[in-house]
């Protein structure tokens, strides 16, 4: 079995608090262990999905048939490339969250993950295994020195065999981003995208982000009439509903270091798992 304990943070349901603590597990597991009474609430154990307090302690037992997380990449002394799965935040300020960089201590206790993707997009990221490598491969991402692209399934009624977007974005107050075609407003932001293949009203298409800004490549697209499949928050709700897909359908599918200097050598070491993702 594996046992967690938390000390939650704010009034919530029970399950939201799970979630949120507890990255690695699913969110069956979760049910399944309330439904089994396999959870406490300071202490006395529950079966429903209750309302619970700052301060409440919860104490809950789920099966060892836990989620893969991640599966390795790469890995050398400085640096660990894994392929992330969906459901768990890459990392996070709250130090008692289980994320994906919590989980991948366990193994490798040194790893600093140098940058993000969102809870539900899944592939590439990159972790640094020392303070060195992190420096440099920080510095790499915050100049535009990686090459990366995405796999997406979108909407096909607008979607072209290339194309390539500049536009400008600034971050509203509900923790989205709006993008404009006026200079005026906001930071740039690139992407160009080409076509891969079409299966009715879906299609799947190859991302090259050149800019690396908060939910660009979701919100991005859906200003141009371009919708990535299963986003609740950027996406077309009648497509989500069609197909029953409540996450979005985007991987990080490829990275590429330029302009490094210590570790020159990771740019003839392209990380590229687009043989092994299709997600249409």
């Amino acid at each position: 079995m594996i046992y967690r304990k938390i000390e939650n943070n704010k009034e919530q349901l029970l399950k939201q608090c799970l979630q949120y603590y507890c990255g690695d597990i699913s969110k069956m597991q979760i049910s399944r262990a309330i439904q089994e009474k396999d959870v406490k609430v300071n202490g006395k154990r529950v079966k429903t999905n209750v309302t619970i307090y700052e301060k409440d302690i919860v104490e809950a037992y789920f099966n060892e048939a836990k989620q893969n997380i991640y599966d390795v990449v790469y890995q050398d002394d400085n640096i660990l490339v894994v392929n992330k799965k969906k459901g768990i935040e890459t990392v996070s300020f709250d130090e008692t969250k289980q994320t994906l960089q919590t989980v991948v201590q366990k193994d490798f206790p040194t790893a600093k993950a140098v940058h993000r993707l969102d809870t539900n997009t899944l592939g590439l990221v990159a972790f640094a295994l020392n303070s060195t490598a992190e420096s440099e491969l920080l510095d790499a991402f915050k100049n535009g020195n990686v090459v990366k692209k995405y796999f997406a399934v979108v909407s096909s009624h607008d979607v072209k065999n290339e194309e390539t977007f500049t536009d400008y974005f600034t971050k509203t107050d509900n923790a989205t981003v709006k993008f404009s075609a006026n200079d005026t407003d906001g930071i740039q932001a690139s992407l160009s995208y080409k076509l891969i293949k079409r299966a009715g009203d879906l299609a799947q298409i190859e991302v090259d982000l050149h800019t690396g800004k908060t939910h660009q490549i979701r919100a991005q697209l859906a200003f141009h009439k371009i919708f990535i499949l299963g986003d609740g928050k950027y996406g077309d709700k009648n497509l989500n509903r069609k197909y029953k897909k409540s996450v979005q359908s985007l991987a990080s599918v490829y990275l590429r270091f330029e302009n490094l200097a210590t570790l020159k050598y990771l740019q003839s070491l392209p990380f590229d798992i687009r043989k092994l993702e299709t997600l249409l």
